[in-house]
């Protein structure tokens, strides 16, 4: 309770101070930064622009001392930024990374369901402008944050149930580099098949336009160029994979084993399965940030500004409560030791801090597997996303929770009209073994369920309950819009074939050691007009 509070009073603060001028000076710098400096990246890509359609010369000529690495079709989107002279394209280019950046990072929100007011909204953008991956995107002029924006825009509409167009963004980033791709499968995995589908279809047709600008480009490309990863700097300490982190310890490329092959792949099937769970119990925010975070660990190549792929779990870390575990990880992506700190001592005592960004994203990646393990066995018997899709009623069930005090899980839902969705699995308090829970739902659907309304002592409850480590477990928000639905009238429903008697009355469990009566001390506490004997201190724990 006291993380719930010290939320509260954080955000309660922030909502006093305006980050608008924060936000201004950001946006100032940046403009005045790509004025004097020249990105490295984003002049490559300019040249790329101006490259594609004369053959063979986008590949194997060097684009101001470098090559070019992406792909055609991505070289063909690059030719805009030739239509105007250097230093107006290069100010436009960094303000829209700028606004792409603002737009990821309310659609992470919107996606992690939490709620926000412009000036929340406004902090998250400068506090996020403050971690390396970022600023670093706009020192290089880099297109990451354009990518991580679109791949987020299709996630959180297939997470709201949306159809028409949703995953075109995704294949036309997959069609610009390809780690995004990662997203494709978890979308077919999770049963979002027309999603991916379309994610396919747009990276087809991307990739034919690539083609049809320039077919000689393409074949090497897709020949040749795609599985050479000897065109850039593996050992280089912006290298933030596992492979780069290796070659580094080892010496050399040339000392990696071929069992490595298999490092990747074991990150790529664990980091999809805990995705897709996270996806199939309505948790997109989650699967997002592991799927983010699998793109980086599996990938040979993850630079410093990839790392804005593993933002979206800090994302969740705070959504959970761990403000402490979200504010180390915050500060190893602002400090960004791997840049100042001598590597002269060894490779084995400077491993964490030349590996930082490793060794903090295996560090998510693992806390997230476990999380994504745990909130498995505590919703065991819960209905599936597509199952609350079709309608469904909230029944007694065997559901288990943690130890006493935690949010306990539920048990299961019964098919039944359209609306009856289930938000909180529980209220927090009482014996954890909770076997028939009470949830808040969107009323009373279904045969054999009574309700009772629960007044805005309970509301407020559950909104202190918004973002904390108590919930454990979450389902398909009411309607599509968490703070809107917290402020309707939300029933306490239960199961039982308990048709005509009174809400107060009823057992909220069939086992005769009635594990519901903190649930029922609570209705009594929301209607006292109502209930027929005194209520305890902890009926709403």
């Amino acid at each position: 309770m006291a993380k719930i509070m010290a939320w509260q009073g954080f955000r309660e603060r922030l909502e006093h101070i305006g980050p608008g001028r924060v936000l201004g000076v950001q946006v100032l710098v940046v403009a005045v930064f790509t004025l004097l400096w020249n990105p490295l990246d984003f002049f490559i890509y300019r040249l790329g622009g101006a490259a594609i359609g004369s053959g063979t010369d986008l590949y194997l000529e060097r684009q101001a001392g470098l090559f070019f690495t992406y792909t055609p079709f991505a070289a063909l989107s690059f030719v805009p930024l030739n239509w105007l002279p250097l230093i107006p394209a290069r100010l436009l280019w960094n303000l829209a990374v700028f606004a792409a950046f603002a737009w990821a990072v309310r659609e992470m929100l919107l996606l992690a369901r939490i709620p926000f007011s412009r000036r929340i909204f406004g902090w998250c953008v400068a506090g996020g402008l403050l971690l390396e991956p970022v600023w670093h995107t706009f020192f290089l002029g880099q297109i990451n944050v354009f990518l991580l924006a679109l791949v987020l825009f299709d996630v959180r509409r297939v997470a709201e149930g949306r159809g028409r167009g949703v995953g075109i963004g995704l294949g036309v980033a997959v069609a610009i580099k390809l780690t995004p791709g990662v997203f494709v499968v978890l979308l077919l995995l999770a049963g979002r098949v027309r999603a991916a589908l379309t994610a396919g279809v747009s990276f087809a047709v991307c990739t034919l336009l690539g083609f049809a600008a320039d077919p000689e480009a393409s074949w090497l490309y897709w020949r040749e160029i795609f599985f050479d990863s000897s065109r850039v700097g593996i050992p280089y300490i912006s290298n933030q994979s596992p492979y780069g982190a290796l070659v580094r310890l080892v010496g050399g490329r040339e000392n990696v084993g071929e069992w490595f092959l298999l490092v990747p792949v074991v990150f790529l099937a664990l980091g999809l399965a805990v995705a897709t769970r996270d996806a199939r119990r309505g948790d997109w925010a989650s699967a997002f940030a592991t799927a983010g975070l699998t793109s980086l660990l599996v990938s040979p190549i993850s630079w410093a500004h990839h790392w804005v792929w593993a933002l979206p779990a800090l994302v969740v870390l705070v959504n959970e409560g761990r403000f402490r575990a979200a504010s180390w990880a915050g500060a190893v992506f602002v400090l960004s030791p791997m840049w100042y700190l001598p590597r002269t001592l060894g490779p084995i005592p400077l491993l964490p801090t030349v590996n930082a960004y490793l060794v903090v994203g295996l560090a998510l990646f693992t806390w997230l597997t476990l999380r994504s393990r745990d909130q498995g066995e505590l919703a065991s018997g819960m209905a599936t996303e597509q199952e609350l899709e079709r309608g469904g009623s909230l029944v007694q069930g065997e559901g288990a929770g943690e130890r006493d005090g935690e949010v306990a899980g539920v048990g299961q839902f019964d098919q039944g009209p359209a609306g009856a969705l289930a938000e909180f699995p529980a209220l927090r308090g009482g014996a954890a073994d909770c076997q028939e829970p009470v949830a808040l739902g969107a009323g009373p659907a279904g045969d054999g369920d009574d309700a009772a309304a629960v007044g805005d002592q309970v509301q407020r409850h559950v909104r202190s309950l918004v973002g904390s480590h108590r919930v454990q477990r979450r389902v398909v928000p009411l309607g599509r819009d968490l703070p809107q639905s917290l402020g309707q009238t939300l029933p306490v429903a239960h199961g039982g074939g308990a048709e005509g008697l009174h809400p107060l009355e009823v057992p909220l469990g069939r086992r005769p050691h009635d594990p519901g009566a903190q649930q029922t001390r609570l209705l009594q506490k929301a209607h006292p007009d109502r209930a027929g004997r005194a209520v305890d201190d902890d009926g709403v724990s």
